[in-house]
């Protein structure tokens, strides 16, 4: 059964917009994502909510400073539930956690949920539907995916890499650096040669983009059914 799961950030004021939201869009779960100073809210946040009824609530706890700690959590968060209708609601947490939340609704293609206030009182919930869904390049999903086929040693320069997806070195280079300022893959330099090893949040955005090909493609196959 296809549920709607939202997925909030928590941060240490206005934390009622959280449930409501849920009251004003349904839902059977919510994955609530806090820090370890305000995890007593957040045990607070799923009590209250759970004596509503039969309503799941997961805690997800972040370094609410560390946007790449932050995105990778989410994302492997979207990947458990890539058969669900994924809403997120970054309305409250850091800046940090509230752009991850952003980034991971546009890469996923679900909505963003904000709350609208008037005086400090919640007055409506405003719906925000991403225009496209950016994916990875053929290239750098290759490069991906080669590095975690060797994801436990990494790959011991960028020529061997290189060699591996078929491209020159130049052109791997330049993709490797931009998915290393990503927060995709870490490189370390050894000698005259870097090493380049697929990161927690790469091996999560991997496994998104393939799941959510294929639910893509489950979409056409019954458009055309």
């Amino acid at each position: 059964m296809r549920r709607i799961v939202h997925v909030a950030g928590l941060g240490f004021n206005e934390q009622g917009r959280i449930a409501y939201v849920i009251q004003n869009r349904g839902g059977q779960k919510l994955v609530l994502v806090h820090s370890k100073e305000n995890l007593d809210d957040a045990i607070r946040v799923q009590e209250d909510l759970q004596k509503h009824g039969a309503f799941e609530v997961e805690l997800i706890c972040v370094d609410p400073w560390d946007y790449h700690d932050v995105l990778q959590k989410v994302i492997e968060v979207a990947i458990r539930h890539h058969k669900d209708d994924l809403r997120f609601n970054p309305s409250l947490g850091t800046r940090v956690m509230t752009s991850a939340l952003f980034v991971a609704a546009n890469f996923t293609g679900s909505p963003v949920h904000l709350v609208k206030e008037e005086k400090g009182i919640a007055t409506d919930v405003i719906d925000i539907y991403p225009v496209q869904r950016q994916t990875l390049s053929a290239i750098k999903k290759h490069i991906l995916e080669t590095l975690k086929a060797h994801e436990s040693t990494g790959i011991e320069s960028i020529m061997k890499l290189a060699r591996l997806v078929k491209r020159s070195n130049a052109s791997v280079s330049h993709h490797v650096d931009e998915l290393s300022m990503w927060g995709y893959v870490e490189t370390k330099r050894e000698d005259r040669k870097v090493l380049v090893k697929i990161t927690g949040l790469g091996a999560a955005v991997l496994r998104m983009a393939e799941l959510w090909k294929k639910r893509e493609k489950t979409k056409r196959n019954r458009r055309k059914g």
